[in-house]
């Protein structure tokens, strides 16, 4: 049983999102970790289809205790490539330049359990990926998160919602 779930940490878990909005159609997001630490930091890859985006940013927030406390949480990006082709192109400004390409990886330092109520990290929560440019929001993707504490630390997975 432990080697099962320690199989199922490390393997990347697909989430089928099919939402279009705007001109920009997201197709799948992978979380990678799905199961770690809560702090640990983690990547995200999400598949799009999009015409040319210009001046687009990605930000990602996690919002602690979806029922009662929703403390909102913004979670400093490392790293956003673009990957094209199996190539990444790393772009420091977290902007996408003249497009996001097909697959985007936000690499992302991790939740902070600092500042959190005990009670909020215990709870489900939700980790949201939102795609914006000059005219507002122009995709989001929005993943359940299961928060536990697992001894003295506190662990986090990600749910899939077509499993």
């Amino acid at each position: 049983m432990a080697s099962e779930v320690e199989a199922a940490a490390d393997e990347p878990r697909l989430r089928e999102v099919n939402v279009i909005w705007g001109e920009v159609e997201v197709l799948r997001a992978t979380v990678d970790p799905a199961i770690c630490e809560l702090e640990a930091p983690f990547r995200i890859v999400i598949q799009l289809r999009s015409k040319v985006l210009q001046e687009a940013r990605w930000q990602v927030r996690f919002l602690a205790d979806l029922v009662h406390h929703q403390k909102s949480v913004e979670l400093p990006l490392l790293a956003c490539r673009s990957i094209e082709g199996g190539q990444a192109n790393t772009d420091k400004e977290r902007h996408c330049s003249e497009h996001c390409g097909e697959h985007v990886e936000l690499c992302v330092a991790g939740v902070p359990a600092v500042g959190l109520p005990t009670s909020a990290l215990e709870s489900l929560g939700l980790l949201e990926a939102r795609l914006t440019g000059i005219n507002g929001e122009l995709a989001s993707v929005r993943l359940v998160v299961d928060v536990r504490r697992d001894g003295l630390k506190f662990q986090r997975g990600v749910l899939d919602p077509f499993r």
